[in-house]
């Protein structure tokens, strides 16, 4: 749906199948924080510190992100280095709890796209606009009690995405149904490239 040559951020969780993809990604603080929370819960003494100096580091940078209105670029700089360079001396240890050394192995798997909305101000810290958006699509899979066929599940796919996008842009869904129709198989919406598509989830 991105098409090839897509130059945005791509907002996602660290699920597998989007590890191919060879877009600029950023992971989503949301999931990170549900992640170490689940290896908190079954963890006790020493073993909680590594998650939860993570949590108190994903929250700095989600509140750093919240603030960047209100900040200078020098002074934002300054804040944005520390919250890097503090993530790059988490990962930097060895951990031996199984599970911390889970989540730090992920952590630094992903570390370019841990903090990227820090250095993008147009990319969100969480994928949460991505969820909404989807969700209308979900409800009426639901209440229809889904597709019949693969087919007719990735028609529907594209479509909600197509459709949602045009009604962020302010384009006419009606109009872009009637031109599918008219011209058939092959032909291609365009779409305002310089205004904000509906984020992929």
């Amino acid at each position: 749906m991105l098409g090839d040559d897509y130059r945005g951020v791509l907002v996602s969780d660290c699920f597998l199948a989007y590890d191919p993809l060879k877009f600029k990604k950023s992971k989503c603080s949301s999931h990170l924080l549900k992640r170490r929370s689940e290896i908190e819960q079954s963890k006790s003494r020493g073993a909680v510190r590594f998650s939860r100096r993570v949590a108190a580091l994903i929250r700095r940078a989600m509140a750093l992100k919240r603030r960047r209105g209100t900040l200078g670029d020098h002074g934002y700089a300054v804040l944005r280095g520390k919250v890097h360079a503090e993530l790059d001396r988490l990962l930097a240890g060895t951990y031996t709890d199984p599970d911390n050394a889970r989540l730090a192995g992920l952590l630094r798997k992903h570390r370019e796209s841990v903090l990227r909305s820090l250095d993008h101000d147009e990319v969100d810290a969480t994928n949460n606009l991505a969820e909404r958006e989807g969700r209308p699509a979900v409800i009426a899979r639901e209440l229809s009690a889904g597709n019949r066929t693969e087919e007719g599940a990735e028609t529907h796919a594209v479509l909600a995405s197509v459709f949602r996008t045009y009604r962020r842009q302010g384009r006419d869904i009606l109009g872009a149904v009637v031109e599918l129709l008219r011209h058939g198989p092959g032909h291609v919406l365009e779409f305002d490239h310089t205004a904000s598509p509906a984020p992929a989830r």
